[in-house]
Parts: C-alpha cells; structure tokens; sequence
C-alpha cells in the first residue's frame, strides 16, 4: 500500500497542527521508520476483539513519548503524523526490508553492468589537498573500478572503487589513502618522480578487497 504524495501534501497543509509544525524531511522519515519497525508493539496492546490488520487510531502513548522526547517534536505533532501516516505505516515495508529490496534490484537488474553498485568507496574529498597546487575547483578526472565489500548485512557485495587524480599536481586521492608524486635522486643521482603513499586518509578503510579491472 502506498499514498499519493499529492494526498500527503493535503493532509499537512489541511491539518492545522502539521501545518504549523515546520517539519523536516528527516523528520518525517525518521519518525515513519522508527513506527515501522514497532507495529507489532502497537498491535499487541490493542484489545483482543480489535482486527490489527489495520492500524490502531492511536499510537501507543509509550511509542508517542520517546518519539516526541528523541526526534524533539511536540507530542500533539507525533499523533497527527501517526493520524495521516498510520496507514502507510502499518502496511509498508520497514528500512532494513527496503534496503534488502534495493540491494537485489542492484545486483539483479544489470546496475552493476552499467556502472551501479550498493556500495560505493569514494575519496573523502572532492578537492585537492596539496597547498601547493593552483587547482581551484573540485576533483572531476576520475577511476572507477570493480571492488568485493564484506558487509555483515548482505553478505559479499560487488562494489565500486573511485580514485580521483588531480590534473594540475598529480595527486591521485583514493577511498583511504592518498598517491603523491615526488621527486627522488635515482642511481644516477638525477631528480625523478616516484610515489609516496600516504595512509589514512581522514576516515578509516572500509571493508573492500583488492581493485579489479577498471569499469567502461
């Protein structure tokens, strides 16, 4: 079951306490997942006559309090959202089966084909960090490549890698280390570039295996 987002719209600027609300985004999804995963709660304090394949009209005040308390928003706003969202609430399918959902349409729907991967290990930044560089916009020259994660949810995932390179100074930036070039006496005694890797790169690696071919 699912609600028109047009009929969503209605009810917050027809309902006057949500309309008055100036609620997030964040908010609202927040408050639907947290709901989602306590339909069984609700169900279960309701009297043994009612039929709870349809949502109780009230949430449970214990539910409403710690809502209200965490995501700090007025008690008289979780019931209205619970009166407008109870529907699509009791009947939708809850994150982590979302996310399930969306984890196997990737991986059985050709996305990895083309390009498309759950997990995606970018460089913490979009900009060269080198003070010595000119380069004044954000790093475009890019790598994509095949990777394997190990996640504790899904299992071993097929990913995707990125390393951005800086064309102006050479820094290659990957998901947790940086490549920089740097100028070294040879055997000869002549200046020549090698690379010097630096690990840790602001954040800490994620599960990934060893790159593979690069994506086309």
């Amino acid at each position: 079951m699912s609600i028109e987002i047009t009929a969503v719209a209605h009810a917050f600027t027809t309902n006057t306490i949500l309309a008055q609300s100036r609620l997030t985004y964040d908010n609202v999804q927040a408050f639907v997942d947290r709901c989602c995963e306590w339909r069984d709660d609700a169900a279960a304090v309701q009297q043994a006559k009612r039929n709870t394949s349809a949502p109780p009209p009230i949430l449970p005040l214990v539910h409403a309090r710690w809502l209200s308390d965490t995501l700090r928003i007025r008690r008289p706003v979780i019931h209205a959202l619970w009166d407008v969202l109870k529907y699509q609430i009791w009947h939708m399918l809850c994150a982590r089966e979302r996310l399930h959902g969306m984890v196997f349409t990737i991986e059985h729907s050709r996305g990895w084909k083309i390009g498309l991967a759950y997990i995606n290990l970018y460089p913490p930044t979009r900009l060269c960090k080198n003070n010595n560089c000119s380069k004044d916009s954000e790093l475009r020259q890019l790598v994509p490549r095949r990777a394997i994660a190990f996640t504790f949810e899904h299992g071993v995932q097929f990913a995707k890698s990125v390393a951005f390179t800086c064309e102006k100074c050479g820094w290659e930036y990957h998901p947790n280390y940086v490549v920089r070039p740097v100028l070294a006496l040879n055997d000869e005694g002549k200046l020549v570039t090698q690379k010097e890797r630096r690990y840790h790169l602001g954040t800490s690696p994620k599960p990934c295996t060893t790159k593979q071919n690069v994506l086309r």
